[in-house]
């Protein structure tokens, strides 16, 4: 792998794989991601490391879970072990700088608090200026991102208005659109710098690494009016776990529904779906500019583009589901990931893989040597044999705190909570509508992934191993 090739990461926010035309039929419209899907290693199998925005951003930068980087909830919740990112000398923009890259991060950060001093603590805010980056610096979460000054002014130096149209307040999932085309939204904005940032880094003699992060399409789910029309005539059908009960599958009952009478109510649902929709065909809008950048300035063939997202989203599911965080189910935890190589032509890989393994893959190919407490590995390493499992974990979100560890181990999906269980075969039972936590039959392979899970705790350092260890004890 030549050490000199350029990155281009782009990461989006709470979506998922099924709002990716190269992970199957979807009605989702992502012609640019399809794209870049023809000329990448798409990887079928991806889980996050925990499925909330703060912590599995923590995981990119740094490739460790979590439980050691510390951010373990969102940036202000409760749960947050660290609210501002450590700065660390393995942190990304640290050992690429080191190694010679110019280091670029654009839009959504979420890895500090706006004001800093949060939970009584008296660190500064962090942002990304502060790691080595350069770029424009957007405190805190952001929500959609409007209400940053360096959006302002791109808006006053253009001649446009953030005018919003609500459509329908169904909170906490509000959308609407637009009023004055692509140009004025916020993902055209942070794409047009991004764009600016890599054509001054490619004048300097030396690679680049830029990050670039969209604020969607996590909600509010607002989209020029132009691509909410691409769904005027088209059905969204029904998720298959839409009319099930969640309580059914987990034994906490610390799950987060849609409320009121919409919950039930499929063609709400749709409505707010083709909205989401149209927001990720916007966003799919922007990644096309940016390839076509890559393509028009002669950068292409020396950079590696890598495409993913922090976590994916219930969006109606297992009973008209909210959000992420809180359960086990796919619908959260696997997620996209492309991974474009020069010189390389399509290739779909099935085993198991992690958002981990986004940070050592980066190093590996800068040359980098990739640090030994890092919890992913390469996935340009194919010496390594396949993950026999992957995991996810999850501390709580907002004002709630919660242990959850999710393991993939083959067809078997296993989900501990607090000392309930879950248990599903993704081959038998793809929507995950029936726990086998319980059945008689499949106690063999629930000890089996039941150790795994007890392994890994143990290996990554995990503050839960003694627990778990205590916990399977007294079940055998």
């Amino acid at each position: 792998m030549n050490p000199k090739l350029n990155v281009l990461l782009v990461v989006t926010d709470e979506q998922r794989i099924s709002e990716v035309g190269a992970y199957g039929k979807t009605p989702c419209m992502t012609p640019n991601l399809d794209r870049l899907a023809n000329s990448s290693r798409v990887y079928e199998n991806t889980y996050t490391s925990c499925p909330l925005c703060s912590p599995a951003r923590g995981s990119v930068l740094t490739g460790q879970y979590p439980h050691s980087h510390g951010v373990t909830a969102n940036t202000t919740d409760i749960g947050c072990s660290v609210s501002e990112l450590n700065d660390t000398p393995r942190l990304l923009p640290r050992l690429l700088s080191k190694a010679g890259y110019s280091c670029g991060f654009n839009g959504k950060w979420h890895l500090g608090t706006p004001n800093g001093g949060h939970f009584g603590s008296t660190r500064q805010a962090a942002l990304p200026s502060h790691f080595g980056f350069e770029g424009m610096d957007f405190p805190g979460h952001g929500g959609i991102g409007i209400d940053y000054p360096q959006y302002k002014e791109y808006l006053k130096a253009n001649n446009l208005t953030a005018e919003i149209e609500v459509h329908n307040d169904m909170y906490p999932l509000p959308y609407g659109t637009w009023q004055e085309g692509p140009e004025a939204g916020v993902p055209h904005f942070i794409t047009s710098y991004t764009i600016s940032l890599m054509e001054e880094f490619r004048k300097r003699a030396k690679p680049f690494f830029m990050h670039h992060n969209f604020w969607g399409p996590h909600q509010p789910y607002f989209v020029p009016d132009e691509y909410l029309r691409l769904y005027d005539n088209i059905d969204i059908p029904e998720w298959e776990s839409f009319n099930q009960d969640a309580s059914d599958c987990g034994r906490h009952t610390i799950i987060r529904r849609l409320p009121g009478e919409n919950r039930r109510n499929w063609k709400a649902w749709e409505r707010m779906i083709k909205h989401k929709y149209a927001f990720a065909t916007y966003i799919d809008h922007q990644v096309g500019r940016m390839l076509d950048y890559l393509e028009e300035s002669g950068l292409a063939d020396s950079t590696i583009v890598i495409f993913t997202a922090d976590h994916g989203d219930n969006l109606g599911a297992h009973g008209g589901l909210l959000d992420k965080g809180f359960v086990h189910f796919e619908e959260v935890h696997r997620i996209p990931l492309l991974v474009k190589i020069p010189g390389e032509g399509p290739k779909r890989y099935e085993n198991l893989s992690s958002l981990l393994d986004v940070y050592p893959t980066i190093l590996d190919t800068a040359g980098i040597d990739i640090p030994e407490d890092t919890h992913g590995r390469s996935l340009i390493n194919e010496s390594l044999p396949p993950r026999k499992y992957v995991v996810s974990e999850f501390h709580g979100l907002n004002d709630v705190t919660l242990s959850m560890r999710t393991v993939r181990s083959g067809n078997m999906k296993y989900g501990w909570t607090c000392c309930s269980e879950e248990l599903y075969d993704l081959d038998s039972d793809p929507h995950e509508l029936h726990n086998l936590a319980d059945d008689p039959d499949k106690q063999e392979v629930l000890n089996i992934v039941r150790h795994q899970l007890l392994e890994w705790t143990k290996e990554s350092n995990d503050p839960l191993f003694r627990q778990y260890e205590r916990t399977l004890r007294n079940l055998d």
